[in-house]
């Protein structure tokens, strides 16, 4: 057994402390964990590959997509069993244990039946709901102030609690689901988000948030080489819901001690946060749904500037290495100076976003012109060809 035995009365946290005082973490267990939920998902990968072909589950080329051929989706489901075996097995059952378990499990089943079937908006939102309540209600997990954001004390929400709580699952949930466009994008992400969220957790001795992070860590390192560089499978709505979904639920286990504030964990996830705000803004401003897919996100445009798709995965990574970065070594500021830094941040991006707009601007000036130059040097051509037959019929 990777654990000493324990009383199925224990919690998690228990199983750490002696005497009141915290123990060394057992990295044998937590790397028991970690190589479990990588092999697992890995191997797991050419049979739900299988699956998703015989049930049609397929991302086809055309619209949004920019791969060539019909690739598998589905593959969030490698990531599961990568993620619940580990967990049943190495971490001991309490209430909210279970029911991150049990939500999870929901957000997963809707994310298989979107992509074998499609599920609508509202069915969406109607299984998003039914997960984030038994989260919040059984598992007592839910954001109880926004720390002291504007210098002015600690922001109590009250009442506002629960309802403040779907809307940031909810959010979390579309960002992650909306940054899935280009392979290994959402995984890498998400890597580095577990990562932080795990090294927040150490550092405040959260143990449950250590373990989930680690855990969800392995299942996505395990699913990675078959789609990075080259996908061989996607993370379909499957993995993208889950992913979002447990995110959501690890930051706030994190947000539970009052050692991380509620503040924290948006900068690791800030630049899907980001994107998502700016499209949705420019689908509502535009007068369409702010739900409607297009080719307005970040992604989309460095690749219209001009950047490989490779490229452009990397440098959004690099970008989320950095807001990790700050986000572990600032935990510790005030909220009012983590969100000018969080704000500041997203000025910078929003620069970075103006500034590929230029670029196109002009790349498509200097094509509008190449292109006339062209036409007009044909013309010159075919008029000197006519003008040369012309003297010699004379």
């Amino acid at each position: 057994m990777w654990f000493k035995k324990f009383s199925p009365r224990d919690t998690i946290t228990d199983i750490f402390l002696e005497s009141g005082k915290q123990t060394a973490l057992d990295f044998r267990l937590l790397a028991g964990s970690l190589v479990g939920a990588v092999l697992l998902s890995f191997i797991s990968i050419p049979f739900v590959s299988k699956a998703a072909r015989s049930l049609g589950a397929l991302a086809n080329p055309g619209g949004r997509h920019i791969h060539l051929e019909p690739v598998p989706r589905m593959g969030g489901i490698s990531v599961a069993l990568g993620f619940f075996p580990v967990v049943i097995f190495a971490v001991p059952m309490d209430r909210q244990m279970i029911s991150v378990l049990a939500s999870a499990g929901l957000v997963l089943a809707l994310g298989v039946y979107d992509d074998i079937r499609g599920a609508t908006w509202k069915e969406k939102m109607a299984v998003c709901i039914a997960a984030a309540s038994v989260l919040i209600f059984a598992g007592h997990l839910y954001v109880r102030d926004l720390g002291n954001l504007f210098g002015l004390g600690t922001i109590n929400l009250g009442w506002l609690s629960v309802p403040f709580t779907y809307f940031a699952l909810f959010g979390i949930i579309n960002a992650i689901n909306l940054i899935d466009g280009l392979n290994g994008l959402l995984c890498g992400i998400s890597m580095l988000a577990f990562l932080s969220f795990a090294v927040l957790g150490y550092v405040t001795g959260n143990i449950p948030a250590i373990f989930l992070s680690v855990v969800c860590l392995g299942a996505v390192i395990g699913f990675i080489p078959s789609n990075y560089p080259r996908a061989r499978i996607f993370l379909g709505d499957t993995g993208s819901l889950l992913l979002g979904f447990l995110i959501g639920t690890v930051a706030l286990m994190l947000i539970q001690d009052d050692r991380i504030k509620p503040v924290v964990p948006p900068l690791v996830l800030l630049l899907p946060i980001f994107d998502t705000l700016r499209v949705m803004s420019i689908r509502f401003f535009s007068g369409g749904s702010p739900f409607r897919p297009d080719k307005k996100h970040f992604h989309h445009l460095l690749l219209r500037s001009g950047v490989s798709s490779t490229d452009t995965v990397m440098f959004m990574w690099m970008i989320s290495v950095v807001l990790s970065f700050f986000a572990v070594f600032l935990r510790n500021r005030p909220s009012e100076f983590i969100l000018v830094i969080e704000l500041s941040l997203m000025f910078f991006m929003a620069l970075i976003v103006k500034n590929l707009r230029s670029v196109r601007l002009i790349e498509s000036k200097i094509r509008r012109n190449a292109a006339a130059r062209s036409r007009v040097g044909t013309r010159a051509v075919e008029a000197g060809k006519e003008d040369s037959a012309s003297a010699y019929k004379a």
